[in-house]
């Protein structure tokens, strides 16, 4: 027997579980957008993480997805299933019904697109929404493949590979429930949503966090490289640039700024800087590649372009977010 949801259509987004959540909410016919759950949730907070190793540039964009849910009032469930069999019943039982389930599964596993074996032991998000068990396959969404290009995956995959996925992450999944409550609070979450926009940059900018002024990690960072750089033990300062290469990716530094983007694109009152900012955001974008050169040629004149590149792009930021608070 074959089940799977009708009229469904999958989003990119720019984060796998934020993806999960926002395109269930968009399949129901909401409004609320991806950077309104990052921004509800205060992702571009910079986390703990940051201050206790400096040169992890980290924000709250994972942790986000759950405090948007929690001051949405969307009740929901994040538990792992008690083996195999449960597991299945819950997918299965998911599917028909309809609910909004995703799922936690291991990137290395997973066979609906190759970029996910060059990624060991990540955990990634999708949400199953159909199954045709007699040919052992199941229908899934994937809002974020995180190639060099971000792309999407709605389609027919391999059943067995995607619960033993979902095996070697414990067969966690989170449930969502009464999303129906979105529709319903739909204008007075969008005016959170602009209200802890406008608050989130403010603290970007001022540097100021009540919890930890980590704020001036960037900072950090660009000294400890520079410090790094002129002890001239360049094995591990390459391996060091590999790293924050790395961790800008992935700890959502670089994510934030698109995040962004997206929430001027989504509002008429930003419309006006966001041409500007898409220019600032599109630069951003490019700072891997500066870091890769200065790890490859170890060059100080390639550190010390990359140090003034990334002073521009905060101080042209900040600019913005400036003339936006004041607005």
């Amino acid at each position: 027997m074959i089940t799977v949801r009708q009229n469904y259509t999958t989003v990119l987004g720019f984060e796998c579980l934020n993806s999960c959540i926002y395109n269930h909410i968009f399949n129901i016919g909401c409004s609320i957008d991806k950077s309104d759950i990052y921004f509800i949730g205060d992702g571009i907070r910079f986390s703990k993480k940051a201050s206790i190793n400096p040169l992890r540039i980290a924000t709250n964009m994972y942790e986000s997805n759950f405090a948007f849910l929690k001051k949405a009032n969307i009740y929901f469930k994040y538990e792992k299933a008690k083996g195999k069999q449960e597991a299945i019943a819950l997918l299965l039982e998911s599917i028909k019904s309809g609910s909004f389930l995703c799922i936690r599964v291991g990137t290395e596993l997973l066979v609906h697109n190759p970029v996910f074996q060059h990624v060991i032991n990540t955990p990634h998000f999708i949400n199953p929404i159909g199954v045709d068990l007699n040919n052992d396959l199941i229908y899934i969404s994937d809002g974020y493949i995180p190639s060099q290009h971000s792309t999407t995956f709605e389609g027919w995959t391999d059943f067995t590979a995607i619960l033993n996925a979902w095996q070697s992450m414990d067969y966690c999944y989170m449930l969502l429930y009464s999303l129906d409550k979105l529709a319903e609070n739909e204008s007075t979450i969008k005016k959170v949503a602009k209200q802890r926009f406008k608050n989130a940059i403010a603290q970007y900018i001022n540097n100021y966090d009540k919890e930890n002024k980590n704020q001036f990690s960037v900072n950090k960072l660009l000294n400890y490289l520079m410090s790094s750089f002129y002890r001239n033990q360049h094995d591990s300062f390459n391996e060091l640039i590999l790293k924050i290469n790395y961790q800008l990716k992935v700890d959502g530094f670089l994510t934030a700024k698109r995040y962004v983007l997206d929430f001027m694109g989504s509002y008429k009152e930003y419309e006006n800087y966001f041409n500007k900012y898409q220019e600032i955001e599109k630069a951003w974008g490019h700072i891997d590649k500066h870091l890769i050169k200065i790890g490859i040629t170890n060059e100080g004149k390639h550190l010390h372009d990359f140090i003034n590149k990334v002073q521009d792009l905060c101080e042209s930021e900040n600019e913005i977010f400036k003339t936006i608070i004041e607005f």
